[in-house]
């Protein structure tokens, strides 16, 4: 189980095309934790990547966002994200606010950099998450059935390993191999019925 991924899929719907858009697209493929895969320009094409599973993140920049940027007014950055696995993402969602801060960093200085109250503090976007699938994070509606499965496979190789050696120890396995069955058919008869009772828990 890794907690920490690198290299998501991500997309980004750029309806900025300017040299501070291509910093953020940079900056956001620096962190590792994202693969650019797209950077498209057709609005709603970045959220249709998410739906269709090629994308796992779409970073959606504004129109003016460097006019916006210029001015000191701290354009918003729309983040959606496939929060199915919540524990796979988290930390990838908080990398993005501080990726984009120190890309920009290097565009925004001398009179850019003033922006006005607050904002060296706050950042010069506002990052926006959108979680998809599961706004409220939820983490056992994706570890649980993997544990489900892991605890059943273990159960049922243990008893039908421990089925199998009681009747080596009795000595009817011999009494089962001497009949007109086969040895791979003797082992199916023994596992289906606890294939059975594992599909029943």
């Amino acid at each position: 189980i890794n907690n920490d991924p690198r290299h998501l899929p991500l997309a980004v719907e750029a309806n900025d095309n300017s040299a501070l858009t291509r910093s953020v697209v940079e900056a956001l493929r620096n962190t590792t934790y994202f693969e650019v895969i797209a950077v498209v320009e057709a609005p709603g094409e970045g959220e249709r990547l998410v739906e269709s599973g090629k994308a796992q993140f779409v970073v959606t920049i504004p129109a003016g966002f460097t006019r916006d940027l210029v001015r000191g007014a701290r354009p918003q950055l729309l983040v959606t994200a496939d929060a199915t696995d919540p524990s796979a993402t988290g930390n990838a969602i908080s990398a993005i606010a501080q990726a984009v801060s120190a890309g920009l960093a290097h565009d925004l200085t001398g009179p850019l950099a003033r922006g006005g109250s607050g904002m060296a503090e706050a950042g010069p976007v506002d990052v926006v998450v959108h979680r998809s699938y599961n706004p409220e994070g939820i983490t056992s509606h994706n570890t649980v059935p993997g544990v489900l499965a892991i605890i059943l496979s273990m159960s049922m190789v243990m008893v039908t390993s421990l089925a199998v050696t009681r009747e080596v120890e009795q000595g009817t396995m011999e009494n089962l191999l001497a009949t007109p069955l086969r040895p791979f058919e003797v082992m199916v008869g023994k596992i289906v019925p606890y294939f059975l009772i594992g599909m029943v828990q």
